[in-house]
């Protein structure tokens, strides 16, 4: 099936007063043939021209309640021809969040606090905008959407059914059904662009602040880590409870940590054979 997910994502603190707000959509696609890949097993599974798409989407609050649908909104996702990177820019122009599947690192920048956040979703990132395996796919006819030809397919999974609209580059142009998690949603590309990119679209912009959301967290453990260091050498007994807030605080109950924090995710279709090629690059943030 596709598996599709457009999430939007309200505001996400960055620091003291600073908030983004974020618009992030994923999407995991898969295919069983397609316009010049007639016969394949799958079409391309991720871009591989630099593209910028903009589209609208919507989602539901509750699976099968139209009346209770999110309010539509349009947001422009820029595609690197690597097939790894992907930027979201909302229409607020307040914000981007930058997606880096060989390095499993998502980047959320406020551009009004003039400062970003890195980090690694603790169970990986999805497959936003890119094509994945693992699921059934029926071809149909193709249409134009935006003034360029798609493949259309229709998916199923344990979850439900989708349809999908994707080219013969690997670009997703039109999705509606249900998600990884139950949730109904749908976009629908209005405007396709096929230009170089640079590469500095997909780094967070020079000049700005990187925020560890952490930092307080880490030097108070220091403190507390040195503090019962010296008492141990003056042969005090420890401050209780210490230790366990500790690794209360600095490990397992931490739902995502800084980049640097964090091993390799397993949980991404990198390696999996579903592309040539480095596979896969919405959104959270906490403040101090």
């Amino acid at each position: 099936m596709t598996l599709w997910r457009i999430k939007r994502d309200g505001q996400h603190r960055c620091g003291k007063g600073g908030v983004i707000a974020a618009a992030s959509l994923a999407i995991l696609v898969g295919a069983h043939t397609s316009l010049a890949w007639a016969g394949a097993d799958h079409p391309p599974l991720s871009p591989t021209r630099d593209a910028v798409v903009t589209y609208r989407f919507q989602t539901e609050v509750l699976p099968g309640d139209k009346k209770g649908s999110e309010p539509e909104h349009q947001v422009k996702v820029s595609f690197a021809a690597s097939g790894d990177r992907l930027r979201i820019d909302p229409d607020d122009g307040r914000s981007a969040t930058i997606l880096n599947r060989q390095t499993q690192i998502m980047t959320l920048v406020s551009m009004q606090e003039r400062r970003y956040i890195e980090f690694r979703p603790m169970h990986g990132l999805h497959n936003p905008f890119f094509l994945g395996l693992g699921m059934t796919y029926h071809p149909e006819g193709t249409e134009q959407i935006a003034h360029v030809t798609c493949q259309n397919w229709t998916i199923d999974s344990k979850r439900g059914k989708a349809k999908a609209c994707v080219t013969e580059d690997g670009l997703i142009l039109s999705e509606e059904g249900v998600d990884a998690d139950g949730l109904t949603g749908r976009l629908k590309a209005i405007a396709v662009e096929y230009k170089d990119l640079p590469a500095d679209i997909f780094t967070p912009p020079a000049g700005f602040q990187k925020f560890d959301p952490f930092a307080k967290m880490k030097k108070q453990l220091a403190q507390k880590q040195a503090q019962q260091a010296q008492q141990s050498q003056q042969g005090q007994p420890p401050v209780p409870g210490a230790a366990m807030e500790g690794m209360r605080r600095g490990g397992h109950e931490a739902v995502e940590q800084p980049a640097g924090d964090q091993p390799h995710s397993p949980d991404d279709s990198v390696g999996d054979g579903s592309v040539t090629h480095s596979d896969q690059p919405t959104s959270s943030n906490e403040g101090q």
